[in-house]
Order: C-alpha cells, then sequence, then structure tokens
C-alpha cells in the first residue's frame, strides 16, 4: 500500500509539472469557456456562475499576494536598486510562458474545484454513510465469525489512493471533462472506502 501512494504521488507530481509545458495558456483558458458552457446546461447556469466567480476570485487574490507591497519609509539607493533588480527577475518568470501557462492551469484548477465543492455537501452525505455501512458490515461479520479479506482490504485502499490522485490530476487535465466526472470519482472513492472499512482486519 505505501508502494501504491508513493508511486501515485511521485506521478502525480510529475504529470503536474509537465501539463503546462504541454500546452499553452490560451488552451487552459478555452477549457474554462467550454467547461463553464457544458456545467451551465448540465447543473444549472446559477451553479457553474458562482464556480466562476469563485475561481476568479482565487486568481485575483493570488495576483495580488504576488506583487510587492509599497515601502513604508523613504527607500535608499541600494533598496532602489535591489526592488528595481527583482522586479525584473519577477517580469521574466510571470511572462515566461510556462509560468503563464502554470497560472492559467491554477485558474481551470480552481474552476474545476469550486464546482466540485458545491456538491461536497451530499457526496460527503453519501461517503460518510457508506463509510458507516461498511464498518457496521465489519461488524457484523465479527459477531458471524466470518473471515474478513485483507487482501480485498488492500485492494481497495489503494483504489481509494489512486482515484483521490486521478481527482487531483483532473483538475488540470488539458482536455474537457464531464460535468458527472468529479463527482462521480470522489462518489467512487467512498464506495471503495465502504468495501474497505467492511474488510478491515486487525481487532479495532
Amino acid at each position: 500500500m505505501r508502494i501504491i501512494a508513493a508511486t501515485s504521488l511521485i506521478l502525480l507530481l510529475v504529470l503536474a509539472l509537465w501539463i503546462p509545458a504541454y500546452r499553452p495558456a490560451e488552451a487552459f483558458r478555452e477549457l474554462v469557456r467550454v467547461e463553464y458552457k457544458s456545467n451551465s446546461t448540465y447543473w444549472g447556469k446559477k451553479y457553474a456562475v458562482h464556480a466562476l466567480e469563485q475561481a476568479l476570485a482565487f486568481q485575483n487574490s493570488t495576483s495580488r499576494a504576488a506583487l510587492p507591497s509599497p515601502p513604508s519609509h523613504l527607500p535608499s539607493p541600494i533598496d532602489t536598486a535591489v526592488q528595481s533588480h527583482l522586479g525584473q527577475v519577477t517580469d521574466r518568470f510571470m511572462h515566461n510562458s510556462y509560468f503563464r501557462s502554470v497560472a492559467t492551469a491554477t485558474t481551470l484548477a480552481a474552476f474545476r474545484l469550486a464546482l466540485l465543492a458545491n456538491l461536497l455537501p451530499a457526496i460527503a452525505a453519501f461517503n460518510c454513510a457508506a463509510f458507516f455501512d461498511g464498518i457496521c458490515r465489519r461488524a457484523v461479520k465479527s459477531v458471524e465469525f466470518r473471515k474478513h479479506h485483507p487482501e480485498l482490504f488492500t485492494l481497495t485502499i489503494g483504489g481509494v489512493i489512486v482515484t483521490l490522485c486521478v481527482i487531483t490530476l483532473a483538475l488540470i487535465a488539458p482536455f474537457p471533462l464531464a460535468p458527472p466526472l468529479l463527482p462521480g470519482l470522489l462518489t467512487l472513492a467512498g464506495l471503495l472506502g465502504n468495501v474497505a472499512a467492511a474488510n478491515y482486519h486487525r481487532a479495532i
């Protein structure tokens, strides 16, 4: 299970750094437009507008945080030279095509995450119920002296880890996502957790 978790996280990091280098910033902007339209049709315009507002608010907050604050006192010539040099370096970074792709991909991820967050209460309620059901089934099996399946527990926990990594990677996937995909994946993680809880083989 540790091998699955470590491998999944390494692949997730590599792909997350590679995708912005593979696709330009304009492609991520177009994805935001396409998915805004598809989610407006599928979930309703109010839902899509709220998610877009949250994503743009996040983008604006990160942009303001990146700007240097004005000095509270009259800067010395050395301070001025240092700030000028840092400003030039920052401009080079911000106008670099890779960093522009990263910034736009972050906006796309924020939009998709906001879409998912709007459904999170219902999904969380379902997943909590599924986990509780798994615990109850485990308790019944213990009373009936039925055998637990540690290999099934390991397999399903590994499935939960992989599913969560797929959800994270899907936030910056360079292609349009169907509106039910992310909620469906999160629900799948809950169902796998149900099976894992029902087959937990150690004494509680």
